[in-house]
């Protein structure tokens, strides 16, 4: 099967140059590819004919993406038409979080005409979250709820041999004017066990800035309830932590291949196990890694 992932553009409406990779469509790439399938994904957020604005500047361009969002002739959704035409995917994966669900829609609508057998699946915090209004939208297939790898990888399968979805855990779908719902599914319980996120498998990879390839997760989960934050309803609270050497590898991989020394990390709160991140620490002088890096976490995780 042919599987496109889709990044949904926001920023670039806005002429604004968003850095990094999606690293979760990275992630499901990887983990498809491996089960044998022809996987791409395209980034409609990477150009180079952007410039990177202050986010207070960039406050004031939100006129730009509605007038974006609403302009069929937009050369985004004619580059959009353009690389479904050429790629003719049998699926698209597209993420979502809540402030791309419009973009998204409109390219499951693209899509659809491009091809109507195309199935769209959506994926993501704003689809785990509000499943049955995602599906309410003619042009959305399935939605796969959660940690999607092996769901995602289980329903390319299904479509493949055309088998039924019922006992593919952490799926949503439509079946003669019913949603579905299937069982939830466990969160993966080894993230080591995970093939590092599939960098290679961009469109226009090469176009990126060694820096944007320095995006990583070392765990996923966070122990804490933010009220702005959906993390508990992707990951659960309880963290999951890759080994120091599976990250170290990923590290060592990255800079090999695209010569990345300014590394990323994404994960929800990376200090909440301090044990984890000395030995982490002590593993990059060691190894004579020499790189830099930045991390997300809570101000309460941190001391001296």
């Amino acid at each position: 099967m042919r599987v496109l992932l889709i990044e949904p553009p926001f920023e670039r409406f806005q002429g604004i140059k968003r850095a990094f990779f999606p690293l979760g469509l990275a992630y499901l790439a990887a983990y498809t590819q491996a089960q044998g399938h022809t996987v791409e994904i395209y980034d409609v957020e990477q150009t180079k004919e952007t410039n990177i604005l202050p986010y207070a500047e960039a406050a004031t361009c939100y006129q730009k993406y509605l007038e974006g969002l609403n302009d069929k002739q937009h050369p985004i959704w004619q580059e959009t038409k353009e690389v479904l035409r050429r790629f003719r995917p049998h699926i698209i994966g597209i993420s979502c979080p809540t402030v791309k669900y419009v973009p998204a829609l409109k390219i499951a609508e693209l899509a659809k005409q491009v091809d109507p057998e195309i199935k769209v699946v959506f994926g993501g915090c704003h689809p785990t979250v509000l499943t049955e209004s995602v599906l309410a939208n003619q042009t959305v297939d399935f939605v796969v709820r959660g940690e999607g790898e092996l769901t995602l990888a289980q329903l390319v399968d299904s479509l493949q041999d055309n088998i039924s979805f019922k006992d593919i855990e952490g799926l949503s779908y439509k079946l003669d004017g019913q949603i579905i719902h299937n069982p939830a599914r466990q969160l993966q319980p080894d993230l080591n066990q995970l093939p590092f996120p599939a960098r290679r498998l961009l469109r226009n990879a090469s176009e990126y800035d060694a820096e944007d390839m320095g995006l990583l997760m070392g765990s996923r989960g966070c122990p804490f309830q933010c009220t702005y934050c959906a993390s508990k309803n992707m990951w659960g609270r309880r963290v999951r932590y890759r080994s120091v050497q599976n990250i170290i590898d990923e590290i060592r991989q990255v800079k090999e291949q695209f010569g990345t020394t300014q590394f990323s990390f994404e994960d929800d709160s990376f200090t909440a196990n301090s044990k984890l991140i000395a030995e982490f620490c002590q593993q990059l002088i060691s190894q004579q890694l020499r790189i830099n890096w930045s991390a997300i976490t809570r101000i309460n995780l941190l001391n001296d």
